[in-house]
Order: structure tokens, then sequence, then C-alpha cells
């Protein structure tokens, strides 16, 4: 029985070392030289359209930041955030619980 085991686990070894061994081979010999060469042209036809809409995306994110809110809104939630990190760390340095927000109504 423990024969029978032994057989199949090497079996199951030397199986999947083949398998692996030919996905290597198809890899490094066909598929890698045939997906770089396709990747460059890609690379070369779309590179400047690409970095464009990037750029022009970028800017129009920036463009839509309400900024008279974030100014408003910044010094108390910088407060409220660090006031709360400050109480995490020494909670978990303490080993007290952390404090529940108040329930929203």
């Amino acid at each position: 029985m423990i024969a029978d085991l032994v057989l199949a686990v090497v079996t199951a070894v030397l199986a999947s070392a083949c398998t692996l061994a030919a996905a290597w081979w198809l890899w490094e010999r066909r598929l890698r030289r045939r997906l770089e060469a396709r990747f460059e042209v890609i690379r070369e036809e779309l590179g400047e359209t690409i970095q464009q809409r990037v750029r022009q995306g970028i800017l129009d994110g920036i463009a839509a930041i309400p900024t008279g809110e974030l100014l408003r809104g910044s010094r108390t939630g910088l407060a409220d955030a660090a006031a709360e990190l400050v109480r995490g760390g020494l909670s978990s340095l303490l080993g007290s619980p952390p404090r529940r927000p108040p329930p929203d109504d």
C-alpha cells in the first residue's frame, strides 16, 4: 500500500516537472519573441497617443477637484484623522479597546 502511494506521488511530481519544462520551452522558444515584437509595434504606434490621453485625463481630474470645499474641510478633517490615528495607536499599545464613533441619526 505504501509502495502504491509512493508511486502515485512520484508519478505526479514527474508529470508536473515535465509539464513545467514543456511550458518553459514553449515560452522561451516561441511565445516570448512574438509577444515582444508585437509589444514593440504597439508601443511605437500608440505610445505618444497613450501618453497624451493619460496627461489630459490627469489634468481634467485635477481641474474637477472642488478646491474651496477641499480647503475648508481639510483642517478639521486632518485634525480628526490625526486624533484617530493617535487614539488607535495608544489603544493598540495600552491594550484598551478603541472608541466607537457616535451613531449617525
